[in-house]
């Protein structure tokens, strides 16, 4: 089985913080550049090829817990890509799962932040979050065999306290 069939979500995701990073760091222009030229270019990464994403038969082999641990082992495989491509922005990037179906991404900030601007820019950004999970995550989840998915993203300061976490799961 392929784990070269990845949805590119923390790619995507990573890119929509750079607002608020921007706003408490001082490398601003390198950042700035940094984020554009991810938000331009990760919509092309995240949209994986016919050929790469997994068939339903093989979805149909896998039994829940593998499906969401092959699932997050690809989500996994682009942790140094994101780190990279948002050099100041991050610390670290884990991404782990919680049986049946969340994948859950830890994002810890590489510099501190204002937890009000931050809880405000990410609660404000909850509708691009469900826009692209319902566009690029829940069918590749299900396909891939994930049972109940679902979606976590924590973002910490780099001190380990929390600046958001939210659980997302797809609409009816």
């Amino acid at each position: 089985m392929k784990t070269s069939a990845r949805l590119g979500i923390s790619v995507v995701l990573a890119a929509l913080v750079a607002p608020i990073v921007l706003s408490g760091c001082t490398g601003a222009a390198s950042v700035a550049q940094s984020a554009t030229s991810t938000s331009a270019s990760a919509p092309a990464r995240a949209s994986a090829s016919p050929s790469a994403s997994p068939s339903e038969s093989s979805s149909s082999l896998l039994s829940p817990e593998q499906a969401l641990d092959m699932y997050v082992k690809a989500e996994q495989s682009q942790i140094d890509q994101v780190l990279e491509q948002n050099k100041g922005s991050f610390k670290s990037l884990k991404i782990t799962s919680e049986a049946p179906g969340t994948t859950i991404f830890e994002f810890t900030m590489a510099k501190k932040m204002d937890l009000k601007a931050a809880k405000k820019y990410f609660d404000s950004m909850i509708p691009t979050f469900d826009d692209l999970l319902k566009k690029q995550g829940w069918d590749a989840m299900t396909k891939i065999g994930v049972v109940e998915p679902k979606v976590r993203y924590i973002y910490l300061n780099p001190d380990g306290t929390s600046l958001w976490k939210h659980t997302f799961e797809p609409k009816a």
